[in-house]
């Protein structure tokens, strides 16, 4: 039984407008690159474990590449 997707956070969106953001559906939580007129470009498919490992290795590197920063900045 398919659903819509349901976005999470606001997408981030780059200079050209391009964007990538978030989204879930069915079980599965996806990585969404859209183009400048909101035609998705790219999704990738991950299980929740598998989202929880990648945010938790998002957080690592943002630490990691600005350590000043801190929580919430």
């Amino acid at each position: 039984m398919s659903h819509e997707p349901i976005p999470h956070g606001d997408p981030i969106t780059f200079t050209d407008g391009a964007s990538v953001g978030v989204e879930s559906e069915d079980g599965f939580v996806h990585l969404i690159t859209r183009d400048a007129q909101g035609v998705l470009v790219v999704g990738v498919e991950f299980a929740p474990s598998e989202a929880q490992q990648l945010g938790q290795s998002l957080l690592a590197a943002a630490f990691v590449a600005n350590p000043d920063a801190g929580a919430g900045a």
